[in-house]
């Protein structure tokens, strides 16, 4: 748990840097967005990995609220699909299923190569929870 301790505090240092806007001033408003929401994505990944799953869901919202906010669906599909993995972790398989098919459906709108690994994990998530209730 040391190593993963020390990721997420070096994530949430350099995350800090990245909003603060010390990396990307370059960038054009909408690209220091972009960027924004990806890492805000990939930090919620590491917390969820982390076991960390309130700072995970945190992070996801924000990336999700970020995506919308600069129209960006790509985002918006992996902020969902990480709140939807959250939510799983956390045992709540009808919320989980619900934001996985939120994004599922977007990424399946963009053409996006992650809609098929999102459809499996989908299936997944549905035959056990009919498996569950006996169906």
């Amino acid at each position: 748990m040391y190593f993963n301790d020390n990721v997420l505090q070096i994530c949430d240092a350099q995350l800090a840097v990245w909003v603060d806007g010390q990396e990307i001033r370059s960038g054009t408003p909408a690209r220091a967005d972009r960027v924004e929401a990806e890492f805000l994505n990939e930090a919620g990944a590491l917390h969820r990995a982390g076991g960390d799953l309130r700072q995970a869901r945190a992070c996801h919202q924000q990336a999700l609220g970020l995506a919308r906010q600069i129209g960006s669906a790509w985002d918006e599909a992996h902020a969902l699909a990480g709140l939807g993995r959250c939510a799983l972790a956390a045992g709540h398989t009808g919320q989980a299923a619900d934001e996985l098919r939120q994004a599922l459906e977007i990424f399946q709108r963009i053409g996006a190569a992650e809609a098929a690994r999102l459809s499996a994990e989908l299936h997944a998530l549905t035959d056990s929870r009919s498996a569950a209730h006996g169906s």
